[in-house]
């Protein structure tokens, strides 16, 4: 009598899962980076690279954009980058897809909004003042871009400098003027 034993490896590519976490903010700027937790299951190649994807404002996924890309075959959290122009919206999601085995991952379950950064501008001089001047209204010596941002320093309030306020200490003074996009400020 003999005994014959039969011993059968793993299928490679088996089942294999990744499912994508929320990141850490729901509001992004264009250019900024942004942290996406991922959790797997099931066995990937050590040569396996992740790679983060981001939708478009509605959602979908059906033209991704790559955001980063991480090499390894264990979970982690991407620290990816959203691309300069991209458009503002509040539908946004992202996931991660691996290409050894392929798999593509769940969409995250929040969406995130993502606003462009403002161009801000100011043109104009603002003449010198004296602690005796009446009240300078800045937006008639210069012209601001765009519209309905807000002017800060010593002795603005709204659109208006009073020298009297900001006296002479720490002359000449800085004013800035600052436009906010939703999680996004510039200013000049």
């Amino acid at each position: 009598r003999f005994y014959l034993k039969f011993y059968f490896p793993p299928l490679p590519g088996g089942s294999a899962d990744i499912t994508t976490g929320n990141p850490s903010q729901s509001q992004y700027c264009e250019g900024q980076n942004i942290q996406i937790p991922f959790n797997i299951s099931g066995t990937f190649d050590p040569s396996n690279v992740f790679t983060a994807q981001l939708s478009n404002s509605s959602g979908d996924f059906s033209s991704p954009v790559n955001i980063g890309t991480l090499s390894g075959n264990s979970s982690g959290t991407f620290n990816a980058t959203i691309p300069l122009s991209t458009l503002n919206g509040t539908g946004y999601r992202v996931r991660v897809v691996s290409d050894n085995p392929s798999v593509i991952g769940t969409a995250s379950s929040n969406t995130i909004e993502i606003n462009s950064i403002p161009s801000v501008s100011y043109t104009g001089s603002l003449p010198a003042q004296c602690e005796t001047s009446s009240v300078m209204d800045l937006l008639t010596a210069g012209t601001v871009s765009p519209s309905g941002g807000t002017f800060t320093g010593n002795g603005v309030s709204g659109t208006n400098f009073d020298a009297s306020i900001a006296g002479t200490t720490g002359s000449p003074h800085t004013i800035t003027y600052t436009v906010v996009n939703g999680a996004c400020s510039a200013n000049a």
